[in-house]
């Protein structure tokens, strides 16, 4: 769409605005296009006006709804929206601008304290068209990629800037630098390209001495495993992460499924930010020089009880990654995308417990 295109257009941000007569309005156009065949779903779909799109003579050309309910995937409340706009001019992207243009108006709502409940948008994208050209894990837009429902629709989210999974006001943008800061006496070093069996011997010790793994078997796999390690001022290992290339099924893709143990004296020096930090910089610097192009982000469980009341915001700050639902066990999961990603990358019959 061409600039002089665009100026062709003008929309409305009408959420909560519309009168008797001009829903009726609305109703009447989304019935008489063919949109809604029940008058019924019509005059709802019209009462849920958010935006109005119209042409260069005034002529309503587009309609979009938005409804805020609670979306049982994301165990949260969120913005559905639904547009229709005129078939002769769909070739002017007025859905993405509309979308765009409500999306702004519902966040500056959600930023001044206003449905802070309400913590995003979630779309379902049905046509064929949208899914062939579509495949940005992330859109330019920021809508973010969450799986398919059953009849094999793309679902996204877009959540509103500081938004927070259990809900209420957002975040402030800028976290505290301590949160990030390793304490004093500590080093986080990537060791992947480094491993051999003595260090692989030492990693495995380390993990049955702590509890974390009591198989010496699986505690020797996981080692082989391992992308960063933590270090005390006197080199012993104190904290490690490792990545193993899995299929979610949910997500429809490989992930790196990152795991990261920290010693039990060790846990209040922010070791395990800094083990997620490096461990998915690296992951995500292999993925843009070529290497495992299939595996397209970080696939993380949050185990821990603490964590999964911790870690509130729906993006966090310090892993990039964005929450998408819990599994049976109740655990937060969440993905983070490399930059690039796609969602039409190769699939393997493994799939990650979720």
């Amino acid at each position: 769409m061409t600039e002089s295109q665009e100026d062709q257009y003008s929309i409305e941000l009408c959420l909560g605005k519309l009168d008797e007569d001009r829903t009726r309005e609305v109703a009447d156009f989304l019935h008489s296009e063919g949109a809604l065949e029940d008058p019924q779903e019509a005059d709802r779909r019209a009462a849920q006006t958010a935006a109005l799109a119209y042409d260069g003579s005034g002529k309503l050309v587009g309609q979009l709804s938005a409804e805020a309910r609670h979306v049982e995937q994301l165990h949260n409340r969120f913005w559905t929206v639904a547009v229709y706009i005129n078939p002769q001019h769909r070739h002017f992207s007025l859905s993405r601008r509309m979308t765009r243009e409500t999306r702004d108006f519902l966040e500056q709502r959600f930023l001044a304290g206003e449905d802070p409940d309400t913590i995003g948008l979630f779309m379902v994208l049905q046509t064929r068209a949208y899914k062939q050209q579509r495949n940005m894990a992330i859109t330019p837009d920021g809508n973010i990629f969450i799986g398919r429902n059953r009849r094999g629709d793309n679902m996204r989210v877009y959540y509103f800037k500081g938004a927070m999974i259990s809900g209420g006001p957002p975040e402030p943008e800028e976290p505290a630098p301590e949160r990030y800061v390793l304490a004093p006496g500590y080093r986080v070093e990537t060791v992947r390209d480094q491993l051999d069996e003595l260090l692989e011997n030492r990693i495995a010790r380390f993990l049955m001495e702590e509890g974390a793994m009591d198989n010496p078997g699986q505690a020797r796999q996981r080692a082989a495993l391992t992308v960063v390690l933590a270090y005390d001022q006197e080199g012993n290992i104190v904290g490690q992460a490792a990545a193993e290339a899995r299929y979610v099924r949910q997500l429809i893709n490989q992930f790196w499924a990152f795991a990261v143990y920290v010693g039990k004296a060790h846990r209040q020096a922010h070791i395990a930010r800094q083990l997620s930090i490096v461990g998915h910089e690296y992951l995500e610097q292999q993925f843009l020089a070529g290497k495992d192009p299939d595996v397209i982000g970080v696939y993380l469980r949050m185990r821990s009880p603490r964590l999964n009341e911790e870690r509130r915001p729906a993006v966090s700050h310090y892993s990039k990654s964005i929450f998408f639902g819990r599994n049976r066990q109740g655990e937060s999961l969440r993905v983070h995308y490399f930059p690039g990603a796609r969602i039409d990358r190769g699939q393997l019959d493994v799939d990650a417990e979720n």
